[in-house]
């Protein structure tokens, strides 16, 4: 289904029910129907994601006692406005509460119900909520899901994954996201410690009823076992990832990870699913023993990923409860790295997820003497090193990786401005880079434009000398000037002294210098 479609929905409660039954070929009502009467008398049910609250409302008029939780709310307002208006007030009650993070409830439910939810969470996210729905069951309780899922035969499943690519790719344009049809969904419940009793297949194979059980007992939570020592692949992409430190699809899946055989007093240390990260921070605790949570910071490294809130309290409370951490004998508080103190309320962890854990060093290398040190860090483990040899590593890169941003749209676009465009880019980012404690101001985007300015001292003149006149000047100047400003607020993401409050600062009237720009660029060009 189209996420953009259903965030609209969910902007009109009131026309949501509509709004879904107008997208799918499923006679809801009589679904609804037919699973409430398949639950005991006087059942409590738990409705995950539970929209306006039709089902949860449903039940309580047909005599259970039925929560609903969801993070929208306007949903919540809704439903809570619907339920008074039924009288049902008294038997169903609505709660706003994000599933992958929220408290188990202390007294456990008949039924766990949640219906188009998990395929608009990310993969971690669906984990974690199944594991809060087989902790809020009790013995021997009912999970009900119905979800999109990718049809089974071949052909039909060709086709929708035909439609669907044109789709994602035009919604995630729009509204940077999607939704995530579950592609193993009966084993996954399996994995959580469901029995699976049902599965039929609505809408052509395309929407899964599936109805399991909560076994008393479960497979104990499994931890993925490594060495330290890195392979041919590993070493490749190392490699590739220096080459362009932004390549985020070099990841490593997320996941409790060991090392060295841990056993109940091993430490358990907290990462980013960017492989270059993982890779240094394995090679870094090379003959110790312990656990490594590997976070889904959608393939960015720790420092980027806290400042965009992708390294968040809210993630590590998300892979905790996804790669069952509690169920593992392991050594409290967790260790955090340093970097990502910006994204990260140790206090919130502790208080709203029961999580207890503390920033470790700055750099991984340092992790082995922590450790001998008794977990305490030395004062020059926590601060960052950026001299002039750190950022050369970096700027490189950035350069480089900017340079090949350029030469893209020279490929269509080369009438517009002259290939030596790809060698200024690469200028102004190099400067930026080598010279930022001596640029100008604490803003990154007045750094970028005096490092354009650098760059134009010696490009003008080579203008001019070629023939170029006036105009010619202008668009350069104009190219130069935008190319600073965009460049150095990109940079902001590759520096140990930038921070998520500096960034937003900038941002809104950086774009609306950046916009101006292009304008002035085009008008200048047209004349």
């Amino acid at each position: 289904m189209s996420y953009l479609y259903m965030k609209v929905l969910e902007l009109i409660p009131e026309e949501y029910d509509r709004g879904i039954k107008r997208i799918t070929r499923t006679d809801w009502d009589a679904l609804r129907g037919r699973i409430v009467d398949s639950l005991p008398a006087g059942a409590r049910v738990l409705d995950l994601g539970c929209g306006p609250g039709t089902f949860a409302l449903l039940a309580a008029a047909r005599g259970c006692r039925a929560v609903g939780w969801d993070r929208n709310a306007n949903m919540v307002t809704f439903a809570r406005g619907k339920a008074v208006e039924l009288g049902l007030a008294g038997r169903a009650s609505f709660e706003v509460a994000d599933a992958p993070t929220a408290a188990v409830p202390a007294e456990p439910f008949d039924a766990v119900v949640i219906s188009l939810a998990l395929s608009e969470m990310r993969w971690v996210e669906q984990l974690a909520t199944l594991e809060l729905a087989w902790r809020a069951l009790r013995p021997d309780g009912r999970l009900v899901v119905l979800d999109e899922v990718p049809p089974r035969r071949f052909l039909a499943r060709a086709w929708y994954e035909f439609k669907r690519f044109f789709l994602k790719a035009a919604v995630y344009v729009v509204a940077r996201a999607i939704t995530r049809p579950l592609y193993d969904l009966p084993a996954a419940a399996a994995r959580a410690g469901f029995a699976v009793e049902r599965e039929d297949y609505l809408e052509g194979g395309a929407l899964l009823h599936l109805e399991a059980t909560r076994t008393a007992g479960r497979a104990e939570a499994a931890s993925v076992p490594m060495t330290s020592a890195r392979s041919l692949g590993d070493l490749l992409a190392d490699a590739l990832a220096y080459l362009l430190l932004n390549l985020t699809f070099l990841r490593t899946k997320p996941g409790l990870y060991e090392l060295g055989g841990p056993g109940a007093g091993a430490p358990v240390f907290v990462t980013a699913n960017f492989t270059l990260t993982f890779n240094q921070l394995r090679r870094a605790l090379r003959g110790l023993a312990c656990y490594i949570l590997v976070l889904d910071t959608r393939g960015i490294n720790v420092w980027c990923a806290a400042g965009g809130d992708k390294f968040s309290t809210r993630e590590v409370a998300v892979a905790a409860r996804a790669f069952r951490l509690a169920d593992v004998p392991h050594r409290t508080p967790l260790v955090l790295p340093k970097l990502a103190a910006t994204g990260v309320s140790v206090h919130e962890l502790k208080a709203s997820h029961g999580l207890a854990a503390t920033f470790g060093p700055v750099y991984a290398r340092d992790i082995p003497a922590y450790i001998v040190d008794g977990y305490k860090k030395s004062d020059t483990m926590q601060r960052a090193d950026f001299g002039l040899q750190k950022r050369l590593a970096v700027t490189w890169s950035f350069a480089l990786g900017n340079a090949a941003l350029v030469a893209l749209p020279l490929v269509i676009f080369h009438h517009l401005y002259s290939p030596l465009a790809i060698a200024a880019a690469a200028a102004v980012s190099f400067l930026i880079g080598a010279l930022f404690p001596w640029l100008p101001s604490r803003l990154y985007s007045v750094k970028g434009l005096a490092a354009a300015a650098l760059v134009a001292v010696p490009l003008v003149p080579h203008i001019i000398a070629g023939g170029g006149g006036g105009r010619s000047v202008a668009l350069w100047a104009l190219f130069l000037a935008f190319a600073g400003v965009l460049l150095g607020l990109e940079f902001s993401g590759d520096t140990a002294t930038s921070s998520p409050s500096r960034v937003r600062q900038e941002f809104r009237p950086g774009l609306a210098v950046l916009a101006a720009l292009a304008l002035a660029f085009a008008l200048v060009r047209l004349l």
